[in-house]
């Protein structure tokens, strides 16, 4: 008997447009899988939303239930601005690193402020800094001088 619920094939009438489960949907360790490419949307009728185990999808915002935070154990890539709100707290071994292809920008609304720790900038030598496509403004350790150095009016300056 087991077998033979096992095997069953469910079936309605395609006319039906709003078939509806009668109780929970135990997939028995399959997949739910599309057929020719097809997306599989997953809409939540009038206020109901997503629930993932704990992860909670609700129009355009993904939250846990639990309040606990969300982790991603691999890279995310975002291909849009990101808002954060509150603070921004790493965890684990290693220094995290913000990386660019191109220029990065922190803009703030008065300043950009460091706290708790110094800034400690890129160190060249000479001949590396000399490398550098430089704009005014561009602040540097040179290391064979062993002076902050900065980039106004077309050169480079020390700064003490």
């Amino acid at each position: 008997m087991t077998d033979f619920i096992q095997n069953i094939n469910l079936s309605w009438d395609s006319t039906d447009t709003s078939p509806v489960l009668a109780g929970d949907l135990d997939v028995n360790g399959n997949n739910i899988t599309s057929v020719n490419n097809g997306n599989i949307s997953i809409v939540p009728n009038g206020t109901g939303q997503l629930v993932l185990d704990t992860v909670k999808v609700v129009g355009n915002t993904i939250s846990t239930v639990n309040g606990q935070p969300l982790e991603f154990t691999d890279n995310v890539t975002f291909s849009s601005d990101i808002t954060l709100e509150g603070d921004v707290v790493t965890a684990g071994a290693g220094t995290p690193e913000i990386e660019s292809s191109t220029s990065l920008e922190l803009t703030a609304n008065t300043r950009v402020t460091i706290t708790q720790s110094p800034l400690k900038l890129a160190s060249f030598t000479t001949s590396g800094r000399d490398g550098l496509s430089a704009s005014n403004g561009d602040v540097i350790y040179n290391s064979t001088t062993n002076k902050f150095q900065g980039y106004a009016n077309g050169s480079w300056v020390d700064l003490h």
